[in-house]
């Protein structure tokens, strides 16, 4: 795995602002949900398993999403991804929901039953139908934040990309770094 130049100043800067937390009573909303985390937990699936073939600034934008990803997250976990279903919602529009089995949490607290929708009007509901074939029965790392609804109800909002080598050494590369930082924080 290459070591970006731009991944470590992106950690740095961005792991100063993270808030820690998460509780075995169920999901806790560790901080607001701002415009930044809707635009890296955009309820999607990537399939970049090799990073390092990414050239100059897709690298870049993939590193700082990743590090998004992880300095504003509740939960990163491996997961196997063992169905999508097609559902109707409530209001007529059609979701996707994936159904995950843990194998297992490499930061935060592990979910009681998780499971991922997308919804036809959200901006991950094509990486899915793109991709279904390709994505079912393989394992993934889970990015997920918690969000408040306007009504109170608290949702996962998540990305998933693939859990190769490379994907896993950056993502644990950016795990240790939040670690240290929260560490010198306290």
């Amino acid at each position: 795995m290459r070591s970006s130049p731009f991944l470590v100043p992106v950690l740095a800067s961005a792991l100063l602002l993270v808030s820690c937390g998460g509780g075995a009573s169920g999901p806790r909303v560790s901080s607001p949900f701002t415009a930044q985390d809707a635009a890296v937990f955009d309820n999607a699936v990537d399939v970049v398993s090799e990073p390092d073939i990414l050239e100059g600034r897709w690298y870049d934008d993939w590193a700082s999403d990743l590090v998004g990803r992880v300095t504003s997250g509740d939960i990163v976990m491996v997961v196997n991804l063992e169905a999508v279903r097609h559902v109707t919602t409530p209001d007529g529009k059609d979701s996707f929901r994936l159904q995950v089995s843990i194998d297992r949490v490499l930061l935060g607290d592990r979910p009681a039953d998780p499971a991922f929708a997308a919804r036809e009007d959200e901006a991950g509901y094509d990486s899915i139908a793109q991709n279904e074939r390709r994505i079912l029965d393989r394992p993934f790392v889970a990015f997920v934040k918690w969000k408040q609804e306007s009504n109170g109800d608290v949702v996962a909002r998540w990305h998933l990309s693939p859990a190769s080598n490379g994907v896993l050494a950056t993502v644990n590369q950016a795990i240790q770094h939040r670690a240290r930082l929260s560490s010198a924080a306290q």
